[in-house]
């Protein structure tokens, strides 16, 4: 099973560091439970799209805690995984980008 996260905030930026690493079900805390994935999208200053994930647990994951930090967005998307199907392969973790758009989704039928 995977957990995902979303956040609006517009038109004004903000941070999400409260619900990625320190409220107490935190992204980052419940990736204890689902280690295989780890991402973050969000939109730029400039509304460009911005993803990085990788194929780890979020509590080990340093670039995400310091993204989770310090990027501010009016938009973010954040995923960590548990492995079902698919290899761990940051191609396998959310969220993705298509046409200037965020999404993710919680598994194939």
């Amino acid at each position: 099973m995977c957990r995902l996260f979303g956040l609006s905030s517009a038109p004004r930026r903000t941070r999400a560091t409260f619900w990625l690493l320190d409220a107490p079900d935190s992204l980052s805390r419940q990736s204890h439970r689902e280690p295989d994935g780890t991402g973050l999208g969000r939109f730029t200053a400039d509304g460009v799209p911005r993803v990085d994930k990788a194929p780890i647990a979020a509590y080990e994951d340093r670039a995400f805690a310091e993204e989770a930090r310090r990027v501010e967005s009016a938009t973010f998307v954040a995923h960590i995984r548990y492995a079902s199907t698919g290899g761990l392969d940051a191609r396998n973790t959310h969220p993705f980008e298509q046409d200037g758009r965020l999404f993710a989704h919680n598994g194939l039928s």
